[in-house]
């Protein structure tokens, strides 16, 4: 489907146990610039989000979207390093959580992922720090 001259990819997704339908829609303007809006049908569920990469090689990419429903914000950045290597930081004002996560994927060593997040709105700030790891092995 074309809109504007733009091609708009379209996902309807209905799920019987919950008696739900979601539709998706997304549309690239060029190669840096992409948005997305997704809707439950019957519901006040509608969110809306924007998506930019920056730079030739398009690895520093910057997300923001906004839940009707819940009036909530959210933001993040990432940064992918040459050696395959991201770093990502994130806010939603709804949880007022703040994070930050690096992460490998490495055919190597395996998939890791380190993460640390606080909650803004808490006057006693700890973070909370997860590490998760990924080993392939074949049988």
């Amino acid at each position: 489907m074309k809109v504007l001259g733009r091609a708009v990819d379209l996902t309807y997704t209905h799920a019987r146990g919950e008696n739900r339908t979601v539709v998706d829609g997304a549309v690239a303007f060029d190669a840096r610039n992409r948005m997305a809006v997704s809707h439950a049908l019957g519901t006040k569920e509608w969110k809306v989000g924007y998506t930019y990469a920056h730079g030739a090689l398009r690895r520093t990419v910057a997300e923001t979207s906004y839940d009707f429903k819940g009036n909530a914000w959210y933001f993040a950045v990432t940064r992918r390093l040459e050696g395959g290597d991201a770093v990502k930081a994130t806010y939603g004002t709804s949880s007022q959580a703040l994070g930050l996560e690096w992460a490998r994927n490495s055919p190597i060593t395996g998939t890791f992922k380190v993460s640390a997040s606080i909650n803004v709105a808490e006057k006693n700030i700890v973070p909370k720090l997860t590490a998760e790891s990924t080993w392939n092995y074949e049988v």
